[in-house]
């Protein structure tokens, strides 16, 4: 019998509204390392059970071929990769990762076949279901990542495939200070990709152990761990589906890192935060005119400490445990494919921590579209929401407005934008994905709202998947998203009125690939005894293939906030020694400019050159 991938297409949805100096007792690091334990088994507990058990929340836009209301605003997106490992390229966390635009990887291991074709891989069909690519009016019902062996029947319903990679090099600034001591270094980086494409589950977990000796700055020493993975199961299909994620990352107490790697070590003091999320789903229809979408959501943001005895004596978890619960349920009257179209939502969430995250929100809003010709939609909404943060001493009650509109200029390209009051906050929303040519694509959003730090990771989690590179992106737009922007400082909690803007674009030649990234992001305190903050940033990436086994890639990147500027140079080659084994050559620039006397400037280069074997 064929497997089914789960795959379906993306639809178009608009917004609402490592290393610090100084050394660890050994009781310190052992209570962290008990932590982490704890914390990894935790998220490898729910990635398990949801593949053998077997997201997804959005908000309404407007889709001109046969629907008013719809989610996603990127075209079907190709399979995960279609190869048994992803680009050998560092990511930065904050801005894209990627590969030549030849780039075909190894295929399904031990099958002969897989590997991409051309510039872009053909995405699978999806399940003919009324669900799945069915009412544009509920939200999506998609996985967050589609597994390395989807839309390929011959390959095995699991995929494990471990790598190793062993790198030695030169660090001329360890310790991250003004006066530079240079060091040998040696990088061990053990990873795993797990993928499970079965008629029920799909799932896709990648993950690595960061390892960093030194030789003679041993107190830089740094081991950390990072991942993601996304797991989705339909119970009863058509009605009943469970929707899991998690991430394990790190963020710094003073932020600064930019477009640098923190994987080698360019986050000051950093600190280990895990993320889970559970989403039960279920679809219900009342004969041919209305259908409701009932959703749970269970997710938990917990700080693991330092994985090691980088940190600085006394430093405490810089973010607070933090558990969200969410329910929502949506109904549409009909099914989006008239001239008017209409839904309500109603979502209580209630957020549990001992710091000012501490909520409770209950929301009801209703919408309304009328779509004038085929390529144009005007939309409106409105309601009533309730918004406390008690240990904050903050409220937001009042009514939720809204009016904007949807245009869809040509196939394949879209433009959402509305103008009104949500979140207590009154500003625009935004979101654009233009395909300029068949290789051109501009991407772009803007977001206004009020929110902790811990909701704004919890929601950017939820509102994410893996992109063909292995790249935490954002689901509606496919831009780069950082679950916790690594050029923000982490150190203190609150509550704060958030507006972020980002823009993409991104271009594929017959050998290159070129990407432009950039953002702003304010953050305006609402809470006593927190510091206001603002970052903005620019990114450009280039990768190519030089011949069949060799390509490189090239990124340049300048961020600041406050007081602080960062330049990032990195440029990485990758040779082909054998199927699954790889050398690489790597090297990192990172400048800090820094007005402040606790995070002062210094000038850091990184040059590794290793091994990395995939089995």
């Amino acid at each position: 019998m064929a497997r089914s991938s789960g795959r379906s297409p993306d639809m178009p949805t608009a917004h609402p509204g490592s290393g610090g100096s100084g050394h660890t007792a050994p009781a310190r690091v052992s209570n962290r390392v008990v932590s982490v334990r704890r914390g990894l088994a935790k998220a490898g507990v729910l990635f398990a059970a949801l593949l053998w058990s077997g997201h997804a929340g959005g908000q309404a836009a407007y889709e001109p071929p046969g629907g008013q209301t719809a989610q996603g605003l990127t075209q079907p997106e190709p399979p995960l990769g279609t190869t048994d490992t992803f680009p050998p390229f560092a990511t930065t966390g904050l801005g894209f990762a990627g590969a030549p635009a030849t780039y075909t990887g190894a295929g399904v291991p031990g099958t002969g076949f897989g590997g991409r074709t051309g510039i872009l891989p053909v995405a699978p069909a999806a399940p003919p279901t009324r669900l799945i690519g069915g009412n544009p009016l509920l939200p999506p019902i998609t996985p967050g990542a589609t597994a390395i062996q989807a839309g390929d029947d011959r390959a095995p319903w699991l995929l494990l495939k471990p790598s190793l990679g062993v790198s030695v090099g030169f660090d001329d600034n360890p310790r991250q200070i003004p006066n530079r001591q240079a060091d040998a270094v040696t990088f061990l980086t053990p990873s795993m990709i797990v993928s499970v494409d079965s008629p029920r589950v799909q799932g896709l977990l990648t993950s690595s152990f960061d390892f960093r000796k030194y030789v003679r700055a041993t107190n830089q020493d740094q081991l950390s761990a990072n991942g993601a993975g996304y797991a989705f199961a339909t119970i009863a299909p058509e009605h009943l589906y469970l929707d899991g994620r998690g991430s394990i990352f790190q963020v710094s107490p003073v932020g600064g890192a930019g477009f640098t790697n923190p994987t080698l070590g360019t986050l000051i003091q950093p600190q280990t935060v895990l993320t889970t999320s559970v989403t039960p789903i279920y679809r219900q229809s009342f004969g041919d005119l209305v259908e409701t979408d009932l959703r749970y959501n269970h997710s938990s943001l917990s700080p693991l400490g330092s994985l090691s005895q980088s940190g600085t004596p006394g430093a405490t978890n810089t973010l607070a445990t933090t558990e969200n619960n969410q329910g929502t349920l949506t109904a549409a009257l009909g099914r989006g494919g008239g001239v008017l179209a209409s839904r309500a939502s109603l979502s209580a969430t209630d957020i549990a921590s001992q710091s000012d995250a501490a909520s409770t929100q209950v929301r009801g809003v209703g919408e309304l579209s009328y779509r004038i010709t085929r390529g144009i939609a005007v939309t409106s909404r409105g309601g009533y929401e309730n918004l406390r943060y008690p240990v904050a001493g903050l409220a937001f009650t009042g009514p939720v407005l809204g009016i904007g509109a949807r245009f869809d200029p040509t196939a394949g390209s879209v433009i959402s934008v509305n103008y009104g009051r949500e979140s207590g906050t009154w500003g625009p929303n935004a979101a654009f994905n233009i395909a300029i040519t068949p290789r051109t694509t501009l991407l772009g959003s803007y977001t206004h709202a009020i929110n902790s730090r811990q909701e704004q990771i919890l929601g950017n989690l939820n509102s994410s998947r893996l992109d063909v590179y292995g790249t935490i992106v954002d689901a509606e737009t496919a831009l780069p998203l950082a679950l916790a922007n690594p050029e923000f400082g982490y150190s203190q909690d609150g509550v704060f009125r958030t507006q972020q803007a980002r823009i993409a674009l991104q271009h594929e030649f017959e050998t290159d690939s070129v990407r432009l990234f950039a953002f702003y992001e304010k953050r305006a305190s609402l809470t006593l005894g927190t510091a206001s903050d603002q970052a903005r940033g620019a990114e450009i990436a280039w990768f190519r293939s030089m011949t069949p086994r060799l390509t490189g890639g090239v990124n340049l990147g300048y961020a600041s906030h406050i007081s602080d500027k960062t330049v990032s140079l990195g440029a990485s080659l990758t040779y082909s020694v054998r199927p699954g084994v790889d050398a690489v050559l790597n090297y990192q620039l990172q400048d800090l400019m820094s007005s402040a006397i606790q995070n002062p400037s210094y000038i850091r280069n990184i040059l590794l050159a290793g091994v990395r074997a995939s089995f």
